[in-house]
């Protein structure tokens, strides 16, 4: 039980070193209607998915993605360094939209961007991605409190 406890351990120290010189989701241009968003791996790192939120209008997240390079790898991971680094498997796509919600009065989806996919024989690392992500999202007004009155307070 300790030496479980201990290599769960030393990989999550793993996994918080790699991340620490992760590149991040850096923002290149901006304007009234849309953000520009790049991220860069050029040593290819194999790192956890990075986090967006997107503004749905409707039921659909309004982004685009403009450049993508990804790069195939022969470094296998275990199931174990897997799991701890939450890395998902080829068949999920680069890009995964989760259920919308609601922040700060505006509609927005959370995407998870996966930089490192693995597969049986090969792993995906994503290199360059660079993706424009449109302002415009759907409003939702807080609902206004109604208070029930009864005949005498009239």
């Amino acid at each position: 039980m300790l030496n479980k406890l201990l290599f769960f351990s030393g990989l999550l120290c793993l996994l918080f070193a790699a991340s620490a010189h992760a590149q991040q989701l850096k923002v290149v241009a901006e304007t009234d209607a849309f953000t520009d968003y790049e991220l860069v791996n050029n040593e290819l790192h194999l790192l956890p998915p990075a986090g967006l939120l997107i503004p749905v209008q409707g039921n659909s997240p309004r982004y685009q993605i403009l450049e993508q390079t990804v790069v195939s790898v022969d470094t296998v991971l275990s199931s174990d360094v897997a799991m701890v680094s939450s890395l998902s498997s080829l068949q999920t796509s680069l890009i995964e939209i989760s259920e919308a919600g609601i922040q700060r009065g505006k509609k927005v989806a959370p995407a998870s961007i996966h930089i490192t996919r693995l597969g049986d024989d090969k792993t995906q690392v994503l290199k360059k991605l660079k993706i424009r992500v449109y302002k415009q999202a759907d409003q939702v007004l807080p609902k206004a409190k109604s208070k029930a009155l009864s005949g005498s307070e009239l």
